[in-house]
């Protein structure tokens, strides 16, 4: 039996060596292409990374407004509170915002993907 999960632990081991090192590593510039890109395929994907990432930052942000309730002074949850969408705002409105300042940004493309997102959303809205 020992020898079993020994075997299953290298097995995960192994595949964990397999995925890639971090999303750090997936920039502004390889989202730009995918998003470009005129294939069902990479349009699925490229809005489907971008919506996703802003529902993880957004989930973020309610994380830190409920430890900032239990934190009156503010401290370290004010970090969460990145962007402040309107009521009413669809996903792709959200999709445009992001997709517009890729393009208007090609400076900044060589960031994480990730990191780009929360810019633009956070400079198209900014917690007032």
């Amino acid at each position: 039996m020992k020898s079993v999960w020994i075997f299953v632990a290298a097995q995960v081991c192994l595949a964990l060596l397999a995925m890639p090192a971090s999303t750090q590593e997936f920039t502004g510039n390889v989202l730009h292409e995918e998003c470009l890109k005129p294939t069902q395929k990479a349009q699925n994907f490229c809005y489907g990374f971008i919506i996703g990432a802003i529902d993880g930052l957004t989930y973020g942000t309610g994380l830190g407004l409920a430890a900032a309730k239990s934190d009156p002074g503010g401290g370290e949850a004010a970090r969460f509170l990145f962007f402040c969408t309107p009521k009413g705002m669809t996903n792709g409105q959200q999709f445009d915002v992001v997709t517009n300042f890729l393009d208007q940004n090609p400076q900044l493309r060589h960031q994480s993907a990730v990191d780009l997102i929360q810019t633009a959303m956070r400079d198209a809205f900014p917690c007032e």
